[in-house]
């Protein structure tokens, strides 16, 4: 019920502090993955900021085995966060590998 509030409130927070709000997204998507769906576009955000990344990531991969729709025009963003963050390759594999395991056309 509250997320649409905290997310509106997010953009006033510093990146330490969105880093909690990225995690917050990472948990939901694992048990309710529609409440988080509506914000799929604000994780592409969070690929500058190394604090945020890895959640964000770990939030795609949980949202793209309920939709891969989403994602598909991040595919680049994601393939240039590993060039920015290759320490970030597992989540990034991982997001990619969803992507085609559960999207024919991008397989």
């Amino acid at each position: 019920k509250r997320l649409p509030e905290i997310v509106e409130k997010m953009e006033a927070v510093s990146s330490s502090k969105q880093y909690g709000i990225y995690q917050l997204f990472h948990q939901l998507s694992k048990t309710t993955p529609q409440a988080v769906m509506p914000y799929a576009g604000m994780l592409e955000e969070a690929f500058d900021d190394t604090t945020c990344l890895a959640f964000a990531m770990q939030t795609m991969a949980e949202l793209c085995k309920y939709d891969t729709k989403p994602f598909l025009d991040k595919i680049d963003a994601v393939e240039e966060a590993y060039n920015n963050q290759p320490a970030m390759c597992y989540y990034i594999y991982e997001v990619l590998s969803l992507l085609g395991l559960y999207n024919e056309e991008y397989a």
